[in-house]
């Protein structure tokens, strides 16, 4: 059957599903760009992350998440609790590039860093809440063969900052 065919033959590029678990190198770092943003996605990006860190000897992880402000205080610790079990070094928490959705800006993410730092989370743990702000700060924490994992609620933007990053400074 052709359309299966077809399907089979797609890949998670940026040019086929932007900000769909799109994985690729740049200047000797791995990035990956996912909207997943709640803890259901964040289950399977641990896994997508673990794979990722095996197969391609990744050094550290840094994580860029993205905090939505209209989720349940339930929800948000949940979320909290499976980043502080993901094994990554640092997490930078930046607010919804558009609506924070009623929340004070940085809200959400003091509150998930609140809960990581109760669960044991070992890593650093930055506040970045203006979104191009966040990026580029992400970007620049990066060393060679780091995974820069990015929550893609602007893919475009958010490619334009990698690949405008001037990695030599």
């Amino acid at each position: 059957n052709s359309a299966f065919q077809s399907l089979r033959k797609l890949s998670p590029d940026i040019n086929n599903i932007p900000g769909r678990g799109n994985l690729f190198e740049k200047h000797n770092r791995w990035f990956m760009l996912d909207y997943g943003h709640n803890p259901h996605a964040l289950k399977q990006i641990g896994i997508t992350i673990k794979n990722i860190k095996s197969k391609y000897k990744i050094n550290r992880i840094i994580f860029l998440a993205l905090t939505a402000g209209d989720r349940r205080k339930e929800d948000l610790a949940e979320y909290g609790k499976l980043l502080s079990g993901l094994h990554i070094d640092e997490v930078i928490f930046k607010d919804m590039w558009v609506d924070r959705r009623g929340r004070e800006e940085g809200e959400v993410g003091r509150f998930i860093e609140n809960v990581m730092k109760n669960e044991g989370f070992r890593g650093k743990i930055f506040q970045k809440p203006d979104s191009e702000e966040a990026i580029v700060f992400a970007i620049s924490r990066s060393n060679d063969r780091d995974l820069v994992y990015l929550c893609a609620e602007k893919s475009d933007i958010m490619m334009k900052l990698i690949y405008g990053y001037n990695f030599e400074s």
